[in-house]
């Protein structure tokens, strides 16, 4: 089983990294991983995954891919990937200065992350595309606070985040005098944040694949069970209706996108409409979760860019769980004993509500990584979280 080929992956050891390890072994690949970070696995750990390298957070980041493209040449790993847009940049970089002469990249076009790094472009291609958009603010000074109104909730995010420091993903902003001292806290150089009405609801998920060739595309849609911090705990399977999937469509075609990615709507709870809030052009945050629902993700990011890799045709399987994250489940169910539910927290009703979904989604979901066919991997991500 020597000639079976090698399919890599560089980033941290987290829940997706896991997940696509699995998956890849799975459908009968070797695999490699290049663990970022600031401690290496050590003993039976490494055995993870087949090939194994340790990229110190110490060592530059042209560095350290550098080092990834010689042990790709060496150890003829046909096909690498990342969750980090930096990360994928830098790997584009290299293979343009001779790296990488017999290793494909899984990653979108270079300039596709450039065009949707901004969401201003974002929201605009979504407009074109047919997705529906809330209403958009650009604000750049405090001053520019005038334009919000006076009492409603607002949602601030910026438009591009690398340049916006102290960093944020998004704001809750209850009034203008809030949105005022919460610019005046940003260096914003030459970039924008966005102001959005508030939405109260849970959030829809729309995980993608798309051939690099055009000539088959699939998606998954997936509600947010449990959200608490803004951030999704567990999902659950949902349809996704025509209109959305068609536009999806038409967004995806109008970008190049390709390959695996994944949508992010809001769902106004009161009326069920969904809004699109952005997209992001790679495997992502909540891969895990939906590979422990049964969609798997990681091997349509290898039949998408290079099908010939796979022992036979790839077939998705068409049942889906609810799955869920049993570590983020207990923190939350922890945090809401001590504080009330948040606006960001959904369902946000009720407490006992809330942490009795929770307690049910731990004891009876799929869990996003513990899982009793890969005890390694189990083991390796404790550790590596508990350090």
């Amino acid at each position: 089983m020597s000639d079976r080929p090698y399919v890599g992956i560089v980033g941290p050891l987290g829940p997706a990294q896991l997940a696509c390890l699995r998956s890849w072994r799975h459908a009968g690949l070797r695999t490699a991983f290049f663990q970022t970070g600031v401690r290496p696995l050590h003993g039976f750990l490494i055995h993870l995954a087949d090939f194994y390298r340790f990229l110190p957070e110490s060592v530059a980041i042209k560095e350290s891919i550098a080092k990834v493209g010689e042990e790709c040449t060496v150890h003829g790993i046909a096909a690498i990937t990342s969750l980090s847009e930096r990360v994928a940049l830098k790997l584009w970089s290299h293979r343009q200065e001779g790296g990488f002469p017999m290793t494909h990249l899984m990653l979108n076009e270079p300039g596709l992350y450039g065009v949707l790094e901004s969401k201003l472009k974002q929201i605009g291609i979504a407009e074109q595309a047919g997705l529906p958009i809330l209403p958009t603010i650009t604000l750049a000074v405090v001053g520019d606070s005038a334009k919000l109104p006076a009492d409603r909730l607002m949602v601030l995010r910026p438009d591009i985040a690398r340049l916006v420091r102290p960093m944020f993903k998004a704001e809750v902003i209850g009034n203008r005098s809030e949105a005022e001292t919460f610019l005046a806290s940003r260096s914003l150089d030459e970039a924008w944040i966005i102001a959005q009405p508030f939405v109260a609801g849970p959030n829809l998920v729309v995980h993608a694949a798309r051939a690099i060739d055009g000539s088959w595309d699939h998606r998954e849609a997936y509600v947010t069970e449990i959200k608490f911090n803004g951030l999704a705990v567990s999902l659950k399977p949902c349809s996704l209706p025509a209109e959305l999937l068609e536009a999806c469509r038409r967004f995806e075609k109008a970008t190049g996108l390709y390959g695996v990615f994944h949508y992010d709507f809001i769902v106004d709870e009161n009326t069920g409409k969904a809004f699109f809030l952005e997209v992001n052009p790679r495997l992502g945050g909540t891969t895990a979760k939906v590979y422990a629902t049964g969609y798997d993700e990681p091997t349509l990011l290898v039949a998408a860019h290079l099908p010939f890799l796979l022992a036979s045709e790839f077939r998705q399987q068409t049942k889906r769980y609810r799955a869920i994250s049993r570590i983020a489940a207990l923190k939350c169910v922890l945090a809401t004993i001590r504080r009330p539910l948040s606006s960001i927290d959904f369902p946000a009703n009720s407490r006992t509500a809330f942490i009795g979904q929770a307690l049910r989604g731990m004891l009876t979901y799929p869990d996003e990584v513990f899982s009793f066919s890969d005890i390694v991997g189990d083991i390796a991500y404790l550790i590596q979280m508990c350090v």
